[in-house]
Formats: C-alpha cells, sequence, structure tokens
C-alpha cells in the first residue's frame, strides 16, 4: 500500500498536517509528524502511528528529546526506503538527512529536549498537568509544526537526490 512520493512537498501544508494530527485528533507531538510525513510520501500502514506513540513527552514523558524529532526521523527511515532497496545506500540518506533535521531544530528551538521546549517536568503530575492546561498549545504545537516543515524540506531533498 506505498506510493512513492511525487513532486514538491510543501513545508506549509506538512505543517499544517503535522498540526492537524497534534491538535485536531489530539495525537502525540512524534506520532503527528511520522502520520504527516508518511502520508506526503503515500504510506499506509496499520503499525502507523501507533510505533511513534512511545516518544511522547521526550521518550516515554521523561523530557529528553522531543517527540516531533523521531516522528520526523522515522518518516525520513521510510523515505529512504522508498528511494533504494540496498541497506547501505537507505543509510547512507536517511542518517545526514536526520542529522541535519536534528541539527537546524535543535537551532530554531534553542534545545532538542522536551523538557526545556515546553518548560515543564513531565515525570510529575503537575508538569503533566500544566501541559494539558495550555503549554501544549503554547509551546508544543509551534514545535509540532516546525519540525514539520523541517521534515519537508529534507524529504524534498531525497526526492530529488
Amino acid at each position: 500500500m506505498t506510493t512513492k512520493q511525487t513532486g514538491q512537498i510543501d513545508p506549509e501544508d506538512l505543517a499544517q498536517r503535522a498540526t492537524y494530527y497534534f491538535v485536531e485528533k489530539g495525537k502525540t507531538c512524534s506520532e503527528s509528524c511520522l502520520m504527516a510525513g508518511a502520508e506526503a510520501l503515500g504510506i499506509e500502514n496499520p503499525l502507523l502511528p501507533e510505533i511513534a506513540i512511545a516518544f511522547a513527552g521526550g521518550i516515554g514523558m521523561q523530557g529528553d528529546v522531543c517527540g516531533a524529532v523521531p516522528g520526523c526521523v522515522m518518516a525520513l527511515s521510510l523515505a529512504a526506503a522508498q528511494k533504494v532497496e540496498e541497506y547501505p545506500q537507505r543509510k547512507a540518506i536517511a542518517v545526514p538527512a536526520a542529522g541535519r533535521l536534528y541539527r537546524k531544530f535543535a537551532e530554531q528551538y534553542g534545545s532538542l529536549h522536551c523538557e526545556q521546549i515546553c518548560g515543564l517536568d513531565l515525570t510529575t503530575p503537575e508538569g503533566v498537568a500544566q501541559l494539558a492546561a495550555g503549554v501544549r498549545g503554547e509551546k508544543c504545537t509551534p514545535a509540532v509544526a516546525g519540525a514539520a516543515r523541517l521534515l519537508a524540506d529534507e524529504l524534498n531533498r531525497i526526492a530529488a537526490s
């Protein structure tokens, strides 16, 4: 059930799609970015977005790497798998793309860490409550959209290579 990417992916469209999944559908940051990326690649699979759920809140709500980043990285891996069959070539495409996205996200948000981006300790009930009370919309939604824009740039780069 997979078709290859055709044409350029508009970063704003991908950001809107990821935001839709995050805000309207209540998916996690990682799920939202993976779903938007897979959709742009024409990939449908019943395991998506479930394989990304545990990256939420900086991997299991521990405040580490923002889940939007691994969600995007998984989408980049899917794009590389669509591009070439041989493992060494897939790895040569996916790994540098993931590194670029990782660095650009850190530059854009001043950190990769969920705890620093949202300003909350998600290992506490108070932190989780504050997240639900508005921080998710104020801090996390822009990070999901920003990650999706970076993802679109990298997906277009992979498609053009």
